[in-house]
């Protein structure tokens, strides 16, 4: 009993709110390479998630990303491919690949207070065509995601990162989002 109780204190994580977002502080006597994931709510070390999605416009016609990448024209930055015309250059499905390993760091400090993680954009064979590498903050306060800062998805940096603050006096989450064209 003693040693389940010294386990779950010692596997908390304090947290400090830097600007309003919540932080772990390092745990300095832990090795791990998972310093700032191991109390991670939803986005756990070794987890992948697999996003399918679609853009529908107003004539109820559905499409994936092309990826034109290096052919970028920035007169027609957007490319699109119908649903029932997937070729492997289309991204069919965006995974989240929760690993925290160092190597997804291409340059700058590998302490800094947050989850390492990976989007790869893969095609429809599985394939990987293009991939970000970026971090989140998953705690018992909150949760706050770095959107990939690649290709299509670069303009993603210039807005508000997906933030929920974990209260439990909202029960239920609701939201929607209709854009223009694009």
């Amino acid at each position: 009993m003693l040693l389940l109780f010294f386990t779950l204190i010692s596997a908390a994580q304090e947290v400090e709110n830097i600007e309003g977002i919540y932080i772990e502080k390092q745990i300095y006597h832990n090795n791990s390479k998972f310093n700032y994931s191991q109390d991670n709510i939803t986005y756990k070390p070794n987890m992948k998630f697999i996003y399918d999605y679609y853009f529908e416009d107003r004539d109820k016609k559905q499409s994936k990303f092309s990826y034109s990448l290096p052919n970028y024209n920035p007169e027609d930055p957007m490319v699109f491919t119908e649903l029932n015309k997937l070729s492997n250059k289309t991204i069919d499905n965006i995974i989240i690949d929760i690993n925290d390993d160092t190597f997804f760091l291409q340059e700058g400090d590998s302490s800094l207070p947050h989850t390492l993680f990976k989007y790869d954009f893969v095609n429809n064979k599985d394939s990987s065509i293009s991939d970000a590498y970026t971090g989140l903050i998953d705690n018992k306060m909150n949760i706050w995601v770095q959107p990939p800062r690649t290709g299509y998805f670069k303009i993603l940096q210039l807005n508000p990162y997906p933030f929920i603050y974990l209260n439990d006096s909202i029960k239920d989450w609701g939201w929607y989002l209709e854009a223009d064209k694009y």
